[in-house]
């Protein structure tokens, strides 16, 4: 089928107009006339007659002549201009035209403001302990030079209770605006510590200072060696705990103390009880057996085949049904833990902590919070002076953190723990009385004694001993001695005494032959105690016949100014462990070079970078 194309001239339809305009223009008005004709007959018409108008006029006018004012008075009252005039000068109370609700009704209920929880938990039990330990750095060393160091100690342990702060973390959030179920979560990112030196003075102020904790965390990572583990890995938040220092040759070192892991925390330092002969072990249930139950952070009793599994409690009848395991909460408490390796030795310290949280309002704007003092909780936020001029001459620093200021934080702390129980850095001597002699018969002569000086040598990690005599009045420091002590051979006493005499005679002394290879040389050490002695008293015999004397004793003032008593019997033990044939073993083979040799270096700090 062909398709049909319009096609429209504009010329044909001009001329169709010309033509035939008139003809369009007279048929419209015919169309006009016939429909006026059409309504005209169609309309309904007037229904009175011409006489009965005209009489419906007249009795109209007759009406309005007849009637008076009286009549019509009634009808209208003049309005009390008066009262009108007072209205208007009344002033509009706005009360009267107030909406009960806003016209904008929001589509959504309108949240609580943000901020912080009130419950933000800090570090509790807090406790110390001081040690000594050697370790094995990993920095590079001289020629002939050990990487082995010695570094004093203080830790700090603690609990906090993780578990806790996340449901109070949860239930403050979920009733805010804007909030966010993966953001608003209590998430742990590090801690501080600070120290104050405890003066003689009780009622000096504690004057805190931080103690540089990313600093300590960098350095321990770069000492070798296997680090040892204590502690089950659910008790442990990696951001929180300071991993125990590696110690170098552990055969050769003291055994961690009990502070090194809180009480609350189970421990491989707490020994299982043996079992006893003739039967098998049985669960430990509180209240029963010899000496304390170990406990979990829940308050449950230890098994003894695994120090981290839970004993059945006994049954009772009248309890309620056993919980299901799965449902049961993760630890309550972790543990905190650092190491303080700047300690002082003979310095009394106190420590408090506090935890670093991630901050759920960083980066959000402040309209969202409440406008509240976050001071206390915005770590290194320090307040204007009360001179701003002096510090802040553009006055830019608020006195306050209020919600600007906590939205520009990525973290937020806890308050400060409670401090520690003052604690003294023990002193790198020690001394134990070896012997207390009397006075020569018939002589009147003061007693003397001997005393052992175990110095603990920092720069190598390892103990130094020696004996001196001592009497009363005199100040247990000795100066200029060597460590290791280096028996002279016949043939070097010999060669000393020829050296001696050919000085003596004014002759050049014979050049000294090197010492073989192998051989350690020794460092100069000084036995510096500080300690005085103040009496000694030798052993006395119970009677006449008694052959034995008992234990003399030395009474020492030490450095601080407090009373010592060295007895001979009381420090045997000590003194037989020093001079036994394990501990004359150990000497030799540092004087052989079987172990590392002790370094010459002048560093008494261990060669840790970020002292000052």
């Amino acid at each position: 089928m062909k398709k049909v194309k319009l096609n429209i001239d504009k010329e044909a339809l001009q001329r169709f107009f010309l033509e035939h305009s008139e003809k369009l223009l007279f048929g419209i008005v015919v169309i006009g006339a016939g429909m006026i004709a059409f309504l005209a007959v169609t309309k309904a018409s007037y229904d009175k007659t011409p006489a009965e108008l005209q009489q419906g006029a007249a009795n109209a006018r007759r009406h309005i002549d007849s009637t008076t004012w009286k009549d019509v008075e009634h009808l209208y009252e003049a309005p009390d201009y008066v009262a009108v005039v007072d209205l208007s000068t009344t002033p509009i109370n706005p009360n009267d035209y107030a909406l009960d609700k806003p016209l904008d009704q929001p589509i959504f209920k309108d949240m609580a403001k943000r901020g912080l929880p009130t419950d933000l938990l800090t570090v509790e039990d807090l406790r110390t302990a001081a040690g000594r330990s050697a370790y094995t750095t990993g920095a590079a060393v001289a020629a002939g030079q050990s990487n082995v160091r010695g570094i004093r100690w203080v830790v700090i342990t603690g609990t906090f209770r993780e578990a806790d702060q996340a449901a109070f973390f949860e239930q403050y959030y979920r009733k805010t605006g804007q909030h966010d179920a993966k953001v608003d979560v209590a998430q742990y990112v590090g801690y501080e510590v600070q120290r104050a030196e405890v003066t003689g003075s009780a009622a000096a102020a504690l004057q805190w200072q931080n103690l540089k904790v990313d600093d300590t965390l960098r350095w321990m990572k770069t000492l070798q060696g296997q680090r040892e583990k204590l502690v089950a890995d659910e008790y442990i938040n990696p951001a929180i705990e300071c991993e125990l220092l590696v110690r170098h040759n552990l055969e050769g070192q003291d055994p961690w103390p009990s502070a090194i892991v809180p009480d609350a925390i189970p421990s491989t330092l707490v020994k299982e009880p043996e079992t006893p002969p003739g039967g098998a072990a049985q669960p430990v249930v509180p209240g029963t057996g010899p000496g304390p139950v170990r406990l979990d952070p829940f308050g449950n009793p230890l098994s003894d085949d695994n120090p981290l599994a839970t004993a059945p409690p006994k049954a009772d009848p009248a309890a309620d049904p056993a919980a299901d395991p799965a449902d049961e909460a993760k630890p309550q408490r972790k543990m905190f833990r650092f190491f303080d390796v700047l300690a002082k030795p003979g310095k009394t310290y106190r420590y408090r902590a506090r935890l670093l949280l991630k901050n759920p309002n960083f980066g959000m704007e402040a309209r969202y919070l409440k406008e509240d003092d976050y001071s206390a909780h915005i770590p290194g936020f320090k307040p204007a002076a009360a001179d701003p001029a002096a510090t802040d001459p553009a006055g830019t620093d608020p006195a306050t953190a209020g919600a600007a200021e906590l939205v520009k934080s990525e973290t937020i702390c806890t308050d400060w723990s409670q401090p520690s129980e003052a604690l003294v850095v023990p002193r790198d001597t020690r001394l134990l009385a070896v012997t207390v002699s009397p006075p020569s018969p018939g002589r009147e002569n003061p007693p003397s004694g001997k005393v052992m000086i175990i110095n603990w040598v920092n720069t190598s990690g390892i103990e130094a001993k020696r004996e001196f005599p001592v009497s009363r009045g005199k100040v247990i420091n000795f100066q200029g001695y060597k460590f290791p002590e280096i028996r002279k051979t016949s043939e070097e006493r010999e060669a000393e005494r020829e050296r001696r005499d050919r000085e003596r005679r004014g002759l050049r002394p014979k050049r000294v032959p090197k010492r073989p290879k192998g051989e350690v040389d020794p460092i100069d050490l000084d036995y510096m105690t500080e300690s005085l002695v103040v009496d000694l008293r030798p052993g006395q015999r119970s009677s006449s016949r008694d052959t034995m004397p008992g234990p003399g004793e030395i009474l020492v003032m030490n450095p601080d100014g407090s009373l010592a008593v060295l007895n001979e019997l009381a420090d045997l033990a000590a003194y037989e462990d020093y001079t036994d044939t394990e501990a004359d073993a150990k000497r030799q083979a540092i004087e052989s070079g079987e172990v590392p040799e002790l370094p010459t270096g002048d560093d008494d700090e261990g060669g840790l970078p970020f002292e000052e």
